[in-house]
């Protein structure tokens, strides 16, 4: 991977030295996975569970997202998926659905910032 893109990914919050650790050292096989994690529909899912009030189905998606994307070492949509789980289960209220929102806000602008350089890989 072009130190470059490393150095983009690191400036948007990604944890790439620790990522490629994950994969053995290995960071054209990181690369490759980087790749295929936005190539996959949970995120859209999520956002279109969020879009219906569909809860269960946004409780998920970001269950799922927070285990791949901390395996990915994708730290700040790690941390959102952890938030916005933990909020879901621990509160459903109005007051929660707001902190939600902001959150899945949050959470696109992330995943778009990341995703944009990730494209960028060869």
């Amino acid at each position: 991977m072009d130190e470059s893109i490393k150095s983009m990914l690191q400036n948007a919050g990604v944890d790439v030295n620790e990522g490629i650790e994950r994969f053995m050292g290995r960071d054209a096989m990181y690369a490759k996975f980087l790749k295929k994690f936005f190539q996959d529909e949970v995120f859209a899912q999520t956002i279109e569970a969020y879009e219906r009030g569909d809860l269960d189905g946004v409780f998920t998606g970001v269950h799922t997202l927070k285990g791949t994307a901390g395996n990915m070492s994708l730290t700040p949509i790690y941390k959102l998926s952890c938030d916005i789980t933990e909020e879901i289960r621990n509160d459903r209220s109005a007051a929660a659905a707001e902190l939600i929102k902001n959150q899945i806000e949050q959470m696109k602008q992330k995943y778009n910032e990341i995703r944009e350089i990730v494209s960028k890989i060869e």
